[in-house]
């Protein structure tokens, strides 16, 4: 068990390891966080330093892409792409961006990485990200999702997504443009689901938490 000082008790709401082995964590108030393995050798928290980039706000997802970069979802600022050998910011996406560059919300629940070159960004809405023509383009309720209340997002096998809403499940396929819903009335005993809380099985099946429970 370990208390770090630095974190101040905090709640911390999101952990992820990049490719160097360090640990990024996200908190519910006071921003992000980086562990550095080579630094906590002789004294664990010695590790911890703030990263100082990000302000103090609630960090609602972390994820690490193929590329090694580090995604960071925040409540209030939008997206973060860190670099996490340098810890410089690579990129930040807010809805205050150019119109062809623009998240839906600055409120990000999730950024998943479907390909090379696709980030699906879940922001209310869902943002398609194509960081080869650095473009979003976004899909809404008036395309065909159920709701824009989205609160988050994995990508199965077939390259489907699923959404969690925050009331029900929504299955995306991407190529044809369509939408499948899920909710109680197909057998969930609850179908209102949390910000940021999917998770892929080594199986390969979901877990979406809900309000209540798993």
């Amino acid at each position: 068990y370990h208390d770090p000082p630095i974190l101040n008790k905090r709640t911390i709401r999101q952990l992820a390891q990049d490719r160097y082995g360090n640990i990024w964590i996200g908190t519910q108030s006071l921003g992000l966080f980086k562990w550095t393995a080579s630094r906590a050798v002789k004294d664990f928290n010695a590790g911890f330093e703030k990263v100082k980039n990000v302000p103090r706000t609630l960090i609602e997802k972390i994820s690490i892409d193929s590329k090694g970069y580090v995604w960071i979802c925040t409540m209030t600022h939008g997206v973060y792409k860190i670099d996490p050998a340098s810890n410089e910011i690579a990129e930040h996406l807010t809805e205050d961006g150019p119109p062809q560059k623009k998240l839906f919300l600055n409120a990000a629940a999730a950024a998943l990485e479907y390909n090379d070159s696709i980030m699906v960004i879940v922001t209310g809405a869902v943002n398609i990200y194509n960081t080869r023509s650095n473009t979003i383009r976004h899909i809404t309720s008036t395309n065909g999702l159920p709701s824009d209340m989205i609160m988050s997002v994995e990508k199965d096998k077939k390259g489907f997504l699923w959404l969690g809403l925050l009331n029900g499940l929504c299955r995306i396929n991407l190529e044809k443009n369509t939408f499948t819903y899920y909710d109680r009335n197909d057998g969930m005993l609850n179908d209102n689901f949390n910000l940021a809380s999917s998770y892929i099985l080594p199986d390969g099946k979901f877990v979406f938490g809900t309000s209540d429970d798993f």
